[in-house]
């Protein structure tokens, strides 16, 4: 990708660790552009605006050795940097609060980013919540349409997995840098996510998932999209922040209604108290908006029951709900070492999925 001098000045001020996206800005309005930062003067009263930390890196940061060092490391990584001045820059992010100054991309992103949709839940859904998830990015995937997620546990996941099952486009907005893979169960996720679309984030590449960074994240995956859809949400969940964003920004929030009786639905199900539009099948944002193809979506299946009898006895108790590993182990009356096994091979081969907490659960497909 080719890069003006203010294109690379932004990447080099933006990969300065301490430096986020109100300091960023803070120092380009102080300085008119990013070259004059570069060359800023140690004790520029101008520099207050940012931490003593922060200043301390830009100075040593002050350096074509530095730039250099930057672009071969992006270059190496695979990782394009776009900064909010170059034409890639997805146009729907540049009217947000606080658009990111860079985005660091790994894979391809669709171009121009249109009809894409936000997906995002809980981190601890119920079946319920996974199964509309999954069938939700499959569909919208089949209907064209792109699905966002941030590729946590739980909903985000499962909303990918159904818009690869579908082999759509795909794009994960990630808390942490590109190169780095969080939740670490997620590597091949996010190998396939790549595949399909690509990996984004605004944070310099190496950057740990700091809880800090998550708040802010929500805001570009709801930013990228016509409308957020929560599937499943508790009162404290993150997904409320990304409907509160979309809000924000003038997007669309649709909520799935869930079980009155579920607190992992408590926080959705307050959305459409508060004027979220429900959402039932991913035709009725489609259709809606009049976008894409309306073929091929359709209802969900459980996998086929396997052939060895213990396998099936776990089958059969997961039918109805996900279960913990301990109350498996109490329902078959086996030993702990036995049902370790036996989980692992179901796992491995798709028959199951391991939610967090060790709590299994038989996949929608």
């Amino acid at each position: 990708m080719e890069h003006s001098e203010q294109d690379r000045l932004w990447i080099w001020l933006s990969s300065i660790e301490g430096i986020d996206a109100q300091s960023f800005y803070s120092l380009i309005a102080g300085f008119g552009d990013a070259g004059a930062v570069y060359h800023a003067e140690t004790g520029d009263t101008r520099l207050k605006k940012i931490s003593l930390v922060a200043r301390t890196r830009l100075e040593s940061a002050q350096n074509e050795a530095y730039i250099a060092e930057l672009f071969t490391n992006l270059e190496k990584k695979g990782i394009c940097a776009v900064s909010r001045l170059h034409p890639a820059y997805p146009t729907p992010l540049q009217d947000i609060f606080l658009p990111p100054p860079v985005l660091y991309i790994r894979g391809r992103m669709p171009a121009p980013v249109e009809h894409a949709i936000a997906v995002v839940g809980s981190r601890r859904p119920t079946r319920y919540g996974l199964d509309a998830a999954f069938m939700l990015g499959r569909d919208f995937s089949l209907a064209g349409v792109t699905v966002v997620s941030g590729l946590a546990r739980g909903i985000d996941a499962r909303a990918h997995a159904g818009a690869l099952e579908a082999d759509g486009p795909v794009i994960g907005v990630l808390g942490c840098g590109v190169d780095v893979v969080y939740p670490k169960e997620h590597a091949k996720l996010f190998e396939q996510v790549m595949e399909r679309g690509c990996l984004l984030s605004e944070y310099v590449p190496g950057t740990r998932p700091l809880p800090g960074n998550f708040p802010m994240r929500n805001r570009i995956m709801s930013g990228l999209c016509q409308a957020t859809v929560v599937v499943e949400a508790g009162v404290k969940s993150g997904a409320l922040i990304t409907a509160d964003h979309a809000l924000a920004q003038g997007r669309d929030v649709y909520a799935v209604p869930g079980s009155i009786f579920s607190p992992a639905c408590e926080g959705s199900n307050r959305l459409l108290l508060e004027g979220a539009t429900p959402l039932l099948s991913a035709s009725d944002i489609v259709l809606v908006y009049g976008w894409g193809r309306q073929a091929g979506i359709s209802g969900m299946k459980l996998p086929d029951p396997p052939a060895d009898p213990l396998q099936k006895r776990v089958y059969d108790l997961l039918v109805d709900e996900p279960l913990s590993f301990e109350n498996l182990a109490t329902a078959l009356e086996i030993e702990t070492g036995k049902l370790n096994s036996v989980l692992t091979i179901m796992e491995l081969s798709g028959i199951i999925i391991q939610l967090s907490g060790r709590v299994f659960s038989l996949p929608r497909v």
